[in-house]
């Protein structure tokens, strides 16, 4: 997820994101679960639109540059390895290890250097190629929800919402299934039986 706040078409510098955010008192994150990506900042009311401007743009032209892309796999190995420390985290890992043998519930989720990086290149795969293959599947604005709290009105967060993303890609393929309670059905089956 990190690999969006390192440039777009529009603001290409690596990190225009963070020092815009930086120098207008804000900050941002991302984390990966299961289901779902979430990425968040906050910025200093009057820099609400800049922020738009640049964040926007990680859902329509994302540069994933080459030298930004093993690094930030570098970085994903780091936690990965951190995360074999923790407690918490080897209890997830029993949990998808007990799961019937062959459900999506079990596979290895967090990555790590061998998985995202060595693999892929021992096979004759451009991990990057693949990353940007997968976000051009899987980022879609159908699949996307937007939050956006700031000091203007409503009308004039949903004009800057709707100028920002309006390029954000609607694709018909992948489109997920939603059960009857409006909720993305994640597996068709329990993970354990």
């Amino acid at each position: 997820e990190h690999l969006l706040f390192m440039g777009t078409k529009t603001h290409p510098s690596e990190n225009a994101y963070q020092q815009y955010l930086s120098s207008h008192n804000g900050h941002s994150n991302a984390w990966t679960a299961m289901t779902s990506t979430n990425y968040y900042f906050d910025v200093s009311p009057d820099a609400l639109k800049g922020a738009l401007d640049r964040f926007s743009g990680f859902f329509s032209e994302p540069l994933f540059n080459e030298d930004c892309t093993e690094r930030e796999i570098k970085a994903v190995d780091s936690e990965h390895k951190k995360n074999l420390q923790n407690d918490v985290w080897r209890f997830y890992q029993l949990e998808k290890h007990l799961s019937k043998p062959g459900h999506p519930y079990g596979k290895f989720g967090t990555g790590n250097y061998e998985s995202l990086w060595s693999v892929p290149k021992e096979a004759g795969r451009d991990p990057r190629r693949q990353l940007i293959e997968w976000w051009e599947k899987e980022y879609c604005a159908r699949r996307m929800k937007l939050t956006v709290a700031g000091k203007e009105d409503v009308d004039t967060l949903e004009k800057w919402v709707r100028e920002k993303f309006e390029n954000a890609p609607v694709r018909t393929e992948g489109k997920p299934e939603v059960g009857r309670d409006g909720v993305r059905v994640v597996f068709d089956e329990s993970p354990y039986g």
